[in-house]
């Protein structure tokens, strides 16, 4: 809510957008209207978009310990967080090379959906109608994926996606050597396998 005030919306509009900015519900009715043409309005979004995205229990644990080593030190967010880098430079610099903004615009856009669409909060900054397919299909691929277990975001979650990945390395290993036993864990947390097989 502050930083859209700070933005220059009045004190009503700020707390509207920011209730819908951090339940990551979106409103597209009035979202391009809103954020058209204005840098401000989307370095607000994008910093609400990425709070929403993360763990809220997360962040409880973090303040109660006074550490913000702990909440870095959280495998997840740091997959949540790399995963919107990567597919942010990789839309952006897309775009650029496609000539579909300058650069700056490339970046400023490309970013802003992308964390748009991995929050699940549907904000558009523009229209990306007339994007290329490849920047379109990424980010369809990113409102699946969503953000954090305990986060307001929709999708499968980061978490459900890294155990996955594990359980079919770990199911390669297995092939190759069958008398293994092949434990899954995360952060160091052992997930049972009823857990992997409920997420499978």
């Amino acid at each position: 809510v502050l930083l859209y005030r700070l933005s220059g919306l009045g004190w009503f509009d700020a707390l509207n957008w920011g209730m819908i900015t951090l339940s990551t519900s979106g409103c597209y009715e009035t979202s391009q209207a809103l954020m058209a043409h204005s840098l401000p309005l989307e370095m607000a979004a994008i910093v609400g978009m990425l709070f929403a995205s993360g763990n809220f229990f997360l962040y409880r644990s973090s303040v109660k310990r006074r550490s913000l080593r702990s909440l870095f030190a959280n495998m997840e967010l740091r997959t949540c967080l790399a995963v919107m880098l990567g597919c942010g430079l990789l839309v952006s610099l897309h775009l650029w090379y496609m000539q579909v903004y300058d650069w700056t615009d490339s970046f400023r856009y490309g970013f802003f959906q992308v964390v748009s669409f991995a929050s699940t909060t549907g904000f558009e900054a523009v229209s990306i109608n007339d994007w290329p397919d490849f920047d379109k299909y990424i980010l369809f691929l990113l409102a699946f994926t969503g953000g954090c277990i305990g986060s307001t975001t929709g999708g499968f979650k980061v978490l459900r996606i890294i155990i996955l990945f594990r359980a079919a390395f770990a199911e390669m290993r297995r092939t190759l050597h069958p008398r293994m036993i092949v434990h899954i864990s995360v952060d160091g947390i052992f997930i049972p396998l009823e857990i992997v097989i409920d997420i499978l």
